[in-house]
């Protein structure tokens, strides 16, 4: 999944995380990317090649760049 709404995701990785571990479940998902906002397509693109480049799977886990940090995962 791949979206310019962050706060959204953020909080329904969160809630993913909580309910997949209080229920007992196993529950999976390919991942969400947060695109930085005031950057061209192209950024973008080129921002998500790196992340794939980089990093193992994105299995389960929530991505936000800033520029301080790079890509990163959301920490739940």
């Amino acid at each position: 999944m791949v979206t310019k709404n962050g706060g959204d995701f953020r909080v329904l990785q969160y809630a993913w995380r909580l309910w997949s571990q209080l229920w007992g479940v196993r529950a999976l998902h390919q991942g969400i990317i947060v695109l930085p906002p005031g950057q061209t397509e192209l950024q973008w693109m080129d921002g998500i090649r790196h992340l794939l480049a980089h990093r193992g799977p994105l299995d389960n886990e929530l991505f936000q760049w800033s520029a301080s940090r790079d890509w990163h995962v959301l920490s739940c």
